[in-house]
């Protein structure tokens, strides 16, 4: 069933990075031991950055595979219940992946919220990208899978991935009010106070206004088209080339054929006066 958000569940940040850091720290300070580092689960390609995130803030990243499907769930179950893994969090991209362009089933977005409950972890789920789609059936976000009476989704969003990068600008949305009031207990919100004000007046005219809206309709018509664009170039121009086409989002991973990585193709991409 979806759910309507609300601003009372929502807590502003200044950006996407700081908001796991936060959550991490966070996280890990609510536990008996809150002193001692922590586990927590990662999909097996994520966000290139978010390992040293997680360090920083004592909480160490183990990996469980991801298919077309998004995070394999029945993974994570073998990890926690035949390995023994007990993740503080885990930590996913669940709406046009970064890298792979995938996006979570609803299926498995139910029994990945299921399974957190059965053994007390929490999910964070970052989804920058959820309102960048361009096909009607755009996924919904993981909260919309949530049980508000025992809620255990704490999700990231970011108006730099959606209106400008400069702005460093996002918020953090929670069903659990006890999460939310530790959040801006924390002594980096209690030290800074509301982060960013200038960009936060900025961006709430854009919406009151629709300037928002309007902005998101092109930006959408703009990336499908791309991303079409590139899709039929990789097909022609590529034979053999393994790729899932997105259907929102910024990214679109591709495997070469013959078992070519990107360790090989880097030196050659930079002679040609390119890079990626």
């Amino acid at each position: 069933m979806l759910r309507s958000l609300v601003g009372s569940e929502m807590c502003i940040r200044d950006r996407n990075s700081a908001g796991i850091a936060l959550l991490a720290t966070a996280l890990r300070g609510m536990r008996p031991d809150g002193d001692a580092p922590a586990q927590c689960v990662v999909e097996s390609a994520t966000y290139f950055l978010v390992d040293g995130i997680l360090r920083d803030a004592m909480v160490e990243p183990h990996r469980v595979s991801i298919d077309a499907g998004g995070i394999v769930v029945d993974d994570l179950r073998a990890a926690i219940e035949d390995r023994g893994l007990r993740p503080l969090f885990v930590y996913l991209i669940p709406t046009f992946h970064n890298p792979t362009g995938v996006s979570l089933d609803r299926s498995r977005a139910d029994d990945l919220v299921r399974l957190a409950r059965e053994h007390d972890f929490w999910i964070v789920s970052d989804e920058p990208y959820t309102l960048l789609h361009w096909e009607p059936n755009q996924p919904a976000g993981l909260a919309y899978h949530d049980d508000p009476t025992d809620s255990r989704v704490l999700t990231l969003g970011s108006f730099s991935k959606i209106l400008a990068p400069g702005l460093r600008l996002g918020w953090i949305h929670s069903h659990n009010q006890d999460m939310l009031k530790a959040l801006q207990q924390t002594g980096v919100i209690n030290s800074g106070g509301a982060p960013n004000p200038l960009g936060s007046q900025i961006v709430e005219q854009l919406m009151c206004d629709q300037t928002m809206d309007r902005h998101l309709e092109k930006v959408r018509e703009t990336m499908a088209r791309r991303c079409r664009a590139l899709c039929s170039a990789l097909r022609d121009m590529i034979p053999g080339v393994e790729f899932y086409e997105p259907t929102g989002g910024d990214f679109l991973l591709v495997r070469p054929p013959g078992g070519i990585s990107g360790k090989t193709l880097a030196p050659v991409s930079v002679g040609a006066g390119g890079y990626f």
